[in-house]
């Protein structure tokens, strides 16, 4: 991916104490089976939304629910802080993200 992007993930160069940090700053999120870590996301409360990073699912897992799965935990956190929306970017470079995200828009219309 970060041959691919211009402005490398800052997710490549945060440490462990970096994530841990953003953890008890933020919420984190993690997808797990089989006792392996599958996926994870962080959501941040802000004013009016809660704001979305640093989703990520394993290679070997996508396309299999785990990230729509880490969204709906997203909304149940805007739900239960009364937040009306989420807000997640996406890097221009990776179409599949900006696939997903419309897929994702359209489930919620329909």
């Amino acid at each position: 991916m970060d041959s691919r992007i211009d402005q490398p993930s800052s997710l490549a160069r945060m440490s462990t104490d970096d994530l841990r940090i953003k953890a008890e700053q933020e919420i984190l999120i993690l997808a797990i089976a089989d006792n392996d870590l599958i996926g994870c996301g962080f959501a941040s409360l802000r004013e009016d939304c809660v704001y979305v990073s640093k989703l990520a699912v394993a290679a070997a897992r996508r396309g299999q629910g785990v990230a729509r799965a880490i969204m709906q935990a997203v909304e149940a956190v805007a739900a239960q802080n009364t937040r009306a929306f989420l807000e997640l970017e996406t890097r221009m470079e990776l179409m599949e993200n900006h696939v997903y995200s419309a897929r994702i828009y359209q489930d919620q219309r329909n």
